[in-house]
């Protein structure tokens, strides 16, 4: 499954750089995954408590777009 949710980013990272964001609700479907676990983090305010320390965590720079 957590196959699915890299695939999830790298299609919706794909999507917004060939100017197709606004399709992301094909990625959900195309890998057969339920929108509302993700949108929720995003709404209720989860997704930006987490976002910080999950790039603490990686080797990767912190993209303050995402925050």
């Amino acid at each position: 499954m957590q196959n699915k949710y890299y695939a999830l980013i790298y299609c919706i990272e794909f999507l917004t750089i060939e100017g197709r964001h606004s399709n992301w609700q094909s990625c959900f479907s195309s890998l057969g995954l339920p929108e509302k676990p993700i949108l929720d983090c995003y709404n209720n305010g989860t997704g930006a408590k987490v976002a910080p320390n999950t790039f603490e965590l990686s080797d990767f720079p912190i993209l303050t777009f995402l925050l």
